[in-house]
């Protein structure tokens, strides 16, 4: 029997406070935090924020643009009992919910777009979901549900649910264009157009955007250029409507990563010649790289793809009125995304910021006989410029998913009963090919050689001081089959319950590679030791992997309605989280994947919902 590693988390839902000023105020301010305002996220029919038994909060489209958010984690800020860390640029970000401890990117939390996941799991190695979720005029608005029912309506996230909801075709034909620029050299163009085909039947919505920056740490190259490309049609019946949709992202990113402070007592300082909100490690010098690889050939990449996912989903939606009581819903999507992930990153245990000497010690070359010189120029280092070690981390994934969510609605009164069956198959392999850089301590660092004058011996090849010093290759396979029901009950008036429960049969199997690290000397390099310690997975067998999950989560809520405008509630919910994909490499290759647990969180809740006028 598993051992179960569980966590507790307590939350309390926001008390929502409307300020009213005017007429302008009183309208948007209605449409935005009123307690009348109807929920689809975490529910299992669509009903006002005072009945839900769930901390809830919704952003509209104009609420968000307000603010200006620059990335999905920008708008994630915004979420009582999220906590959004940011500081990679637009993608590669993490979210916290609740104080569940996670190693980062959205580990329990389940992105989702008009009501499906972006994609199935958003913590894969290097594809943090919010690298294949963009922000434009095509948002309508954002529901964000933390704890609550989100175990039971989305699987392995118990954190909660993000829903990113589009705009979609009206009768009144609408459009808008935005233009914008900014002191990074930004030009960025957005525009969503929507309106009828027929009227009262057929109707469309076609936007998106296309920008190209420097970004906010300017690496000497544009760091930012892309865009995407959603639409959608609606065709309304009697009994309900169907909806097809698609979405292209074709998105360059950069992504940031450390930066050199100095610790002087109690207070932290700029490094020298490093710029501590505007410098970077990267840099152009760092825009291509070709290097050999064992068994002949050469791997290259360029620095300026940045994240780069080229991502397809299309997918179709029905609402279908089976009778009065009884109505049919089905929503399905398939995904598919290339990633190319090209980053610098310098952290403190790839080591320190060494002095000249020092660092020539540290490869074993006595420092009289050391020449550091500039790869570009070929110009001699001054005696008191500084080196750091900066690694260019290549990764490839090939990702691809299915998921549908089939639900029938029966309207049983007092009781509102959902049942339903998910499926969702997702894959992602990936290829690494990470290599080392020797570079000086500054902001958009110098590539430097260093040669043993005393024996003619290189420690570099052309800046790089470690050719392949890891290279990986691995799969992972998700099938995951989940049933759930959940009821709405009426009790009388002031009392409402919500009982919720899935039970996930999910499959994991995957392979991965056993490289010999470190462990092969390429030879075809002169005089030089940059290829002497090359990792390689070639000529080695892949270990195979199965996992399987058999889980049940709940949720159990009472509301009871103070006023018209205050509720309060109480719930209890469980829910769990499969191993990560990391986990399962490493399992794999200690032959430890039946030591593997489940995470498993269980949440108190109690909740407040009101709204006051003033």
């Amino acid at each position: 029997m598993k051992k179960r590693t569980i966590y507790w988390a307590v939350g309390v839902a926001s008390l929502y406070f409307q300020n009213v000023y005017g007429q302008e105020a009183t309208k948007d301010s209605v449409k935005t935090n009123s307690i009348d305002q109807v929920v689809i996220t975490g529910n299992s029919n669509p009903k006002k924020k005072i009945e839900s038994s769930i901390a809830i909060t919704t952003l509209k489209a104009a609420e968000i643009q307000e603010r200006a958010p620059q990335s999905t984690a920008d708008v994630l800020q915004y979420v009582p009992g999220f906590v959004a860390e940011n500081s990679g640029g637009e993608v590669g970000n993490n979210l916290f919910a609740r104080g569940i401890p996670s190693a980062g990117a959205y580990e329990y939390v389940q992105i989702q777009e008009d009501g499906l996941p972006v994609f199935e799991d958003g913590a894969l190695q290097f594809a943090n979901i919010d690298n294949f979720q963009r922000l434009d005029l095509t948002l309508k608005n954002v529901e964000a549900v933390r704890g609550g029912t989100a175990a039971v309506f989305a699987t392995g996230a118990p954190g909660g649910i993000v829903n990113f909801i589009s705009q979609t075709g009206q009768n009144d034909f609408k459009g808008s264009l935005k233009l914008t620029t900014s002191t990074y050299s930004q030009f960025r163009t957005d525009f969503n157009l929507g309106g009828a085909l027929i009227e009262d039947k057929l109707f469309f919505n076609f936007g998106g955007f296309y920008r190209q920056d420097d970004g906010v740490r300017n690496p000497g190259f544009t760091a930012n250029k892309g865009g995407q490309i959603k639409m959608n049609l609606t065709y309304k019946f009697d009994k309900g409507y169907v909806r097809v949709y698609y979405k292209h992202l074709n998105d360059r990113n950069m992504f940031y990563q450390v930066t050199p402070f100095i610790k002087d007592g109690d207070k932290v300082k700029e490094y020298p010649g490093f710029d501590a909100n505007y410098g970077t490690f990267a840099s152009p010098e760092m825009t291509n790289i070709r290097v050999p690889q064992y068994g002949g050939g050469y791997f290259q990449t360029d620095l300026r793809n940045g994240v780069h996912p080229v991502s397809d989903a299309i997918g179709a939606e029905l609402k279908y009125n089976l009778s009065d009581k009884i109505t049919l819903n089905n929503n399905f999507k398939y995904t598919t995304i290339d990633q190319d992930y090209n980053a610098i990153f310098a952290p403190s245990w790839m080591g320190s910021i060494q002095s000249q000497n020092d660092y020539a010690t540290g490869v074993g070359v006595n420092p009289v006989n050391a020449l550091f010189t500039y790869v570009n120029g070929g110009g001699t280092l001054a005696s008191d410029v500084k080196l750091k070690r900066a690694d260019l981390w290549y990764i490839n994934k090939k990702m691809q998913n299915f998921a549908n969510n089939l639900n029938f609605n029966f309207k049983l009164n007092p009781v509102n009963l959902n049942l339903g069956y998910y499926y969702s198959d997702w894959q992602s392999d990936h290829y690494w090919n990470w290599n080392s850089f020797l570079v000086t301590a500054n902001d958009k660092p110098r590539l430097v050689n260093l040669l043993d004058q005393s024996n003619g011996m290189n420690h570099t090849y052309n800046g790089i001081s470690q050719i392949t010093w890891l290279e990986r290759q691995a799969g992972i396979r998700g099938n995951v089959n989940a049933i759930f029901a959940n009821a709405d009950i009426k009790i009388n008036d002031k009392f409402n319950a919500n009982i919720g429960l899935r039970y996930d049969f999910d499959k994991y199997t995957g392979y991965r590679d056993n490289a010999s690290f470190g462990s092969q000397n390429l030879g075809v390099l002169s005089n030089s030791t940059a290829d002497d310690a090359v990792t390689t997975i070639q000529g080695k067998p892949y270990t195979y992997w199965k996992y399987l999950v058999h889980e049940l989560s709940y949720t159990a809520a009472l509301n009871y309605k103070i006023s018209n405008k205050f509720a309060t509630y109480l719930r209890q919910s469980h829910g769990f989280r499969a191993p990560i994909e990391e986990s399962f490499y490493d399992a794999a290759g200690n032959n430890k994947i039946d030591q593997l647990k489940l995470t498993k969180i269980d949440q108190t809740e109690l909740g407040f919902t009101g709204q006051l006028n003033r």
